[in-house]
């Protein structure tokens, strides 16, 4: 059995890129950052808020403060405008605004009051 610590290493020099590479190189990354789209935090689905139906009142006081936040904006908004403006609405937690939403959002959508496309 042949012993691992006597295995050689054998290193190579990197090439230098000449200026034509390092321009082509620079055009290709260029053109990769110009098609990517653009950053969203949340994703791209729009939220819309549904006729409030009957019996609102035993939600909790968060989830409340989604619909209302949606009902104020009187549109379908992504879902980055509307966590972005959840602290405007009243909204008081630890958490992150957008985790209050995940967590309420199946069942907002469940119950009929959200419509998400």
């Amino acid at each position: 059995m042949p012993n691992k610590a006597n295995k050689k290493v054998v290193v190579t020099e990197a090439k230098a890129l000449t200026e034509a590479e390092k321009a082509t190189l620079a055009s290709l990354q260029a053109r990769a950052r110009a098609n990517r789209p653009a950053p969203t935090r949340y994703g791209n689905t729009i939220v819309a808020v549904n006729p409030a139906p009957a019996g609102e009142d035993n939600l909790p006081k968060q989830a409340r403060v989604i619909l209302n936040s949606l009902r104020a904006y009187k549109k379908p908004v992504s879902v980055n405008q509307l966590v972005d403006g959840l602290v405007k609405a009243g909204l008081e937690t630890r958490q992150e605004p957008y985790r209050i939403y995940t967590f309420y959002r199946a069942r907002l959508v469940t119950e009929g009051r959200i419509k998400l496309s």
